[in-house]
């Protein structure tokens, strides 16, 4: 499931684009290292992350026969990340950034009903990111990058109503 999204129609040919993604997820590692005929080694390790990204923009239309009609759109995007990993009785770390960037889309939709559209998009985007991340024993580090990524290919079904 990649994102959910609405459409805000202001004329026939033009709409905005509201698109959240959100995603997030949690793993542990338990390892056992035979130490001894009686005795064992127990690590545990854990990864924890949240991703919540939004992007807006304006829509473009253009009606390629009666079923099918093709868009463009530019837009802007904010997004926040946080991630968490650590080993029982060793390193701790806790990472909390920010992303903020543009994109563009292009695509097209078969209207299998009035009220129902199956196609596809392909997504261009540029951003910049930033984080801050802290670590056990008070250690710290500060990141940023840029990022162009593209083009991303959706399948997209869309609900009027």
């Amino acid at each position: 499931f990649g994102s959910l999204g609405a459409l805000r129609f202001a004329s026939p040919r033009k709409a905005w684009l509201l698109d959240l993604r959100v995603d997030g997820g949690h793993s542990h590692d338990h390892v056992t290292i035979p130490t001894g005929p009686t005795s064992d080694t127990t690590l545990d390790r854990f990864d924890s992350w949240a991703n919540a990204t939004l992007r807006v923009g304006p829509r473009y239309y253009t009606a390629r026969g009666t079923r099918l009609v093709s868009f463009a759109g530019v837009g802007v995007i904010g997004g926040f990340t946080h991630y968490a990993d650590g080993e029982e009785g060793g390193s701790a770390w806790e990472r909390n950034g920010w992303t903020a960037g543009v994109f563009g889309d292009l695509g097209a939709t078969y209207l299998v009903s009035p009220r129902l559209g199956l196609g596809g998009t392909a997504t261009l985007s540029a951003a910049y990111s930033r984080w801050t991340s802290r670590g056990s024993g008070g250690a710290r580090s500060r990141r940023w990058d840029y990022r162009i990524t593209g083009p991303a290919l959706s399948l997209v079904a869309t609900l009027y109503f």
